[in-house]
């Protein structure tokens, strides 16, 4: 969290599969979670069926999003390895392209972001979906959910 440049968080910009744009402030009213992916990430498809799962269990709560954002990597995106594991999430998508990376001062995926109704920032930062050890995902989750 204390490595994003919070006054370029105005410049992330997304789009939906059918092209209407969004900035992150588009989502205020909901805690909202943001999975980033490529292509070129060997441990993507693995962790979006997880944060999918982790979807499952809040999925009759509307005050939570979850969303699932691909990152176009230009050279290095990957069309074939895009399509296969594309089809098998089952959340909202959104793209952007590489210059997410620049504006919001990350360069690893899978990242989790984590926004609270508010649209402030409450995590950023590598999934951590392991039972046996603290998933502190759920924590916040949980800690954020109570607020509202």
């Amino acid at each position: 969290k204390e490595n994003i440049e919070l006054s370029q968080m105005v410049n992330a910009r997304f789009i939906d599969k059918i092209g209407n744009e969004y900035s992150l402030n588009s989502f205020s009213g909901k805690l909202t979670l943001f999975e980033f992916w490529t292509t070129s990430c060997s441990q993507c498809p693995g962790s979006i069926a997880k944060f999918q799962e982790l979807a499952d269990q809040y999925k009759s709560n509307k005050n939570i999003d979850f969303r699932v954002v691909n990152i176009n990597l230009g050279k290095r995106h990957n069309e074939k390895i895009f399509g296969e594991i594309e089809s098998k999430i089952k959340l909202e998508r959104l793209y952007t392209n590489e210059d997410i990376f620049k504006q919001l001062n990350f360069n690893a995926a899978p990242s989790i972001l984590i926004l609270d109704a508010q649209g402030e920032i409450v995590y950023f930062g590598y999934p951590n979906f392991n039972k046996l050890t603290q998933n502190y995902l759920l924590t916040i989750i949980e800690k954020e959910l109570t607020k509202m």
